[in-house]
């Protein structure tokens, strides 16, 4: 769904067909799928994103590596939404709002350096998971068999998301030159 979102709102701006470019980047979505790393991903995600129809070298050669360390919101949408779950299945209720809103921001700062290594991201989140949210070892426990079971779902959609903000940038770079 979010891949959706993001391609669709990115091939409205490039004003460019958003079912075709996903096509020409699913194989970099298998790739993440089954390797749960962006870091081994990234190459064959900026082979591929070179392949959109209008697409500038210099500008996949910037945004596609530049993304794969940086836009990882798949990893940081799939951690939240088990945190979440979790604290309901341990502690029968869901987090405050102002902690739910901190974790967040502070799960969008530490989610970059966790990139390229499968597993990366929730040992990232362990501090802020048992800081913010307070979850103890049976939270923690719940949590790493959920990610374990989710992750290349959302390296996959944190590597193809890749191309909805080349196409962004692209467009622009594009209306910059004219």
């Amino acid at each position: 769904i979010w891949l959706f979102v993001q391609y669709s709102i990115a091939g409205g701006y490039a004003k460019m067909n958003p079912f075709p470019v996903f096509r020409i980047m699913f194989p970099a979505y298998l790739t993440a799928f089954g390797t749960t790393s962006s870091a081994v991903t990234m190459p064959v995600s900026l082979a591929r994103g070179k392949q959109i129809p209008g697409m500038k070298e210099d500008v996949a050669d910037f945004a596609f590596p530049m993304c794969s360390q940086t836009h990882l919101s798949g990893s940081a949408m799939t951690i939240t939404i088990s945190a979440l779950t979790v604290s309901m299945l341990t502690y029968d209720k869901m987090p405050a709002l102002l902690p739910i809103i901190l974790f967040i921001l502070i799960l969008s700062v530490i989610e970059v350096g966790a990139v390229g290594v499968p597993g990366g991201s929730i040992m990232a989140a362990w501090p802020v998971l048992t800081g913010v949210l307070g979850f103890g070892e049976e939270a923690m426990g719940l949590m790493f068999a959920l990610f374990l079971i989710q992750d290349s779902f959302g390296t996959a959609a944190n590597i193809t998301g890749d191309a909805s903000i080349a196409m962004i940038v692209n467009r622009k770079f594009a209306e910059v030159e004219a």
